[in-house]
């Protein structure tokens, strides 16, 4: 059969194996189940032919376990001082419960919504409970978004704050996850790392208690999103598959961004899909959070150009959406213009290459080739354009496919890529996954 939506849900499932076992670190096994994903999106996008006798709802079946099976294998509180017994016997709930609802909603996809309500509430508990016995994750992000929500809300400027160099340096006064020159013993030389949205969305966390609330409710209201962008089946199980991948509780305890922009490309989705008048709120967030966010004009370019409703609607509107991005990041651009630039620009160009990565560069310089690092991810978007022009796909789930391929290419071909750069493309799969939904509605 020719569709597009088994290689998807395989595409996730050799990303869900990768990330539980490597985490994006450099492994031979890594670089093994990455190809395979490359080969699964390519697959997608040009909607080969996939064996009949592996069904869709057999590998819904198989990621759903491998899912399951990897949650109840992870590390528990790897980040953790101490857990107590009857904490570790909460954990062993939550994640118990969180297996027999999804399994049950799965052979019982009709009453889906009496039971994805349990499942996020378990979900929830899980997340808070990372939240109260990792308090202070060891990684630098986590510290940096506390404090510039800290230096907002008290009306500093969070983009000349000073932060702590929690890696310590070496004997020549360097720290290995910094560029030259950008620590001075444990104090970091530049400010807030990411754009003004990211720093936004975090204050209500913050003000909550830790800046990962803000995370959990994002990404909350976008697995409900997720589940609703289409009324067939596929969209459900997506969200199911979204949910229960291991990455995702990885990805809150160190409360990497990434995280909130799968949730807010879901909403944002949702939105264009149902609230077009609206849309603009969430679209604009979602293309200023993250640096590498500008690789998503093109796709929100042609979800506006080529929406699936008829008569033709456009699913968000052009100005507001760019005056709110004006508006969101103007204030914290004029006071002091170099320093924003350096912080959130010129200082991720001066970050050391990390060849305990899982990119192609560490690979290459593991056998003795050093690559041009920084012009060489830009291949990868290059790659996306002409991959369209080979098939041009104007169908939302396509244009989610091959933005999915760019990001890919982009991360593994650049300096250094973890495995929150690739749990974000896992959730690009994961909404192509659900659009496919609207292309089965169109053809019955």
């Amino acid at each position: 059969m020719r569709s597009r939506k088994p290689w998807l849900i395989a595409a996730l499932i050799t990303l869900t194996i990768n990330l539980a076992v490597t985490n994006g670190s450099y492994h031979w096994l890594g670089f093994m189940l990455m190809l395979g994903t490359f080969v699964c999106v390519l697959g997608a996008y040009f909607c080969w032919k996939w064996p009949a006798v592996l069904g869709e709802s057999k590998l819904y079946l198989a990621v759903l376990i491998t899912n399951i099976v990897l949650l109840c294998t992870m590390k528990i509180g790897q980040f953790a001082k101490t857990i107590s017994i009857s904490e570790f016997q909460l954990y062993l709930i939550g994640i118990g419960l969180i297996s027999f609802l999804t399994g049950y909603a799965f052979v019982a996809l009709g009453r889906f919504w009496r039971v994805f309500p349990f499942i996020l509430v378990v979900f929830t508990s899980i997340c808070f409970w990372n939240i109260k016995t990792t308090p202070t994750p060891p990684i630098d992000v986590y510290v940096i978004q506390t404090l510039g929500a800290h230096y907002l809300v008290n009306s500093s400027n969070p983009y000349t704050g000073t932060y702590p160099n929690i890696y310590g340096v070496d004997a020549n006064g360097d720290s290995p996850n910094y560029g030259k020159g950008e620590v001075n013993g444990n104090v970091l030389l530049f400010g807030y790392i990411y754009p003004p949205a990211n720093l936004l969305l975090s204050i209500p966390g913050y003000l909550a208690g830790d800046v990962r609330y803000s995370q959990w409710l994002i990404i909350l209201v976008g697995l409900i999103a997720l589940a609703q962008l289409t009324t067939h089946s596929v969209s459900k199980m997506a969200a199911l598959i979204l949910v229960t991948m291991p990455a995702m509780i990885q990805n809150f305890i160190l409360s990497y961004s990434d995280l909130v922009l799968v949730g807010l490309i879901c909403i944002s989705v949702y939105a264009m899909q149902h609230y077009p008048r609206i849309s603009f709120i969430p679209v604009a967030l979602t293309l200023v959070f993250k640096q590498y966010c500008i690789f998503l004009f093109p796709l929100f370019i042609a979800l506006y150009l080529f929406p699936p409703s008829e008569p033709r609607k456009r699913p968000f509107k052009i100005w507001p959406t760019i005056i709110l991005m004006t508006v969101i990041n103007v204030p914290f651009v004029l006071p002091d213009i170099e320093g924003f630039i350096y912080s959130t620009l010129t200082h991720h160009f001066a970050c050391p290459f990390r060849p305990d990565s899982l990119t192609l560069t560490a690979l290459m310089y593991r056998l003795g080739i050093v690559l041009p690092m920084n012009a060489l991810s830009f291949l990868g978007p290059a790659c996306a354009f002409l991959i369209y022009w080979v098939k041009k796909d104007k169908t939302w789930s396509g244009m989610f496919v091959l933005t999915t391929i760019g990001f890919l290419l982009f991360f593994f071909l650049s300096k250094q890529a973890f495995g929150n750069y690739y749990f974000f493309c896992a959730g690009l799969i994961a909404v192509a996954l659900s659009l496919t939904g609207r292309e089965d509605e169109n053809h019955a």
